[in-house]
């Protein structure tokens, strides 16, 4: 197994999600998995939350949920793990869409 961590920096700026614009923080309001759960790619695993959007985000990677890094509730800026996963292949960040 190898450890991928999922940081804010990966979302922001992107043009799969453009809703979330240039922000430099993100509030999270949901996490629809817990930690030890499996997960796919593409799969819905939280809800954010900026002045002007509130979308789901999906999973990067396929694997299981090792750490849930930043919790409902809080806050990430850019820099900060959001999650940490166990993935079979070292693995680089593939497009993640809003769900």
């Amino acid at each position: 197994m190898h450890e991928f961590t999922w940081c804010f920096p990966d979302l922001a700026g992107r043009d799969d999600l453009p809703a979330l614009g240039e922000e430099d923080r993100l509030q999270i309001t949901a996490w629809f998995v817990a930690e030890g759960d499996g997960v796919l790619p593409g799969q819905p695993l939280l809800r954010v939350e900026t002045e002007d959007v509130s979308l789901s985000l999906n999973s990067p990677v396929g694997g299981r949920v090792r750490q849930i890094a930043t919790l409902a509730g809080q806050a990430v800026q850019k820099g900060q793990a959001i999650a940490l996963f166990d993935v079979e292949e070292p693995t680089q960040v593939p497009p993640v869409l809003p769900g």
